[in-house]
């Protein structure tokens, strides 16, 4: 999720369906991610002012912070994130060792 937060915070607001194509996954795969992130209080959902079908993801202040704070080229924080999305364990060790190659 700290992908997304990141990809929100050096972009203008982007609609679910423009985040899911930048990071390569389906929408309703990136929809279910937001849903959880804006429980959380990270992000926040904002119909266009001239077209009400279109609703863009913002980040709120306490997502910024969280983005700040946290890296997904951490290994450690890629496995809790992975865990918490039900990743099952040998995508997870891919993702840490994709990780571990672009910090090194």
């Amino acid at each position: 999720m700290a992908g997304i937060l990141d990809h929100l915070d050096l972009q203008p607001p982007r609609t679910v369906s423009e985040l899911a194509r930048h990071l390569g996954v389906t929408e309703s795969t990136m929809s279910i991610q937001i849903s959880k992130l804006e429980r959380f209080g990270y992000v926040r959902r904002v119909r266009d002012g001239s077209d009400r079908r279109r609703v863009s993801v913002r980040l709120t202040s306490s997502g910024a912070r969280l983005g700040e704070q946290n890296s997904v080229l951490n290994p450690d924080l890629a496995q809790k994130m992975l865990s918490f999305l039900g990743v099952n364990k040998s995508r997870a060790r891919a993702a840490r060792a994709r990780a571990a190659r672009q910090r090194g």
